[in-house]
């Protein structure tokens, strides 16, 4: 608490209005919410494995959208499942 002394125009605030802020904080404490970067690192884990050779992450990069993708059958080819990939678009770069 020792922060605040001489805050109050000069003054010290009340050591009790201080403690009660703690108190309150204390409670029901500020947490940021998740940004741009963890859903990278999270994909990034899944994409490069333990031992990545590069890094997604980078403050800079945004990702904008993941989706699926299905190969097309052509019409004389035998039928088989879908073959799908997963896209990463990024701002700067497609994975």
């Amino acid at each position: 608490m020792c922060v605040f002394l001489g805050t109050n125009d000069g003054e010290d605030l009340p050591s009790e209005l201080l403690s009660a802020i703690f108190d309150r904080v204390e409670k029901k404490q500020f947490k940021t919410g998740p940004d741009n970067l963890d859903a990278i690192y999270k994909y990034e884990k899944q994409i490069l494995g333990k031992v990545p050779w590069t890094t997604l992450a980078l403050p800079h990069r945004q990702l904008r959208q993941v989706t699926t993708l299905y190969e097309i059958q052509h019409g004389g080819k035998k039928k088989e499942k879908p073959h799908h990939r997963v896209v990463f678009l990024f701002n700067d770069m497609i994975v």
